[in-house]
């Protein structure tokens, strides 16, 4: 299901976000 798929890609983007920024913010 195409809605599904689009669900589970978003999740994973904010996933990532919050995993990408967090170690950037602390390194600055």
């Amino acid at each position: 299901d195409l809605d599904q798929f689009v669900n589970v890609v978003k999740s994973i983007e904010d996933f990532w976000l919050t995993i990408v920024k967090l170690p950037s913010n602390n390194k600055k």
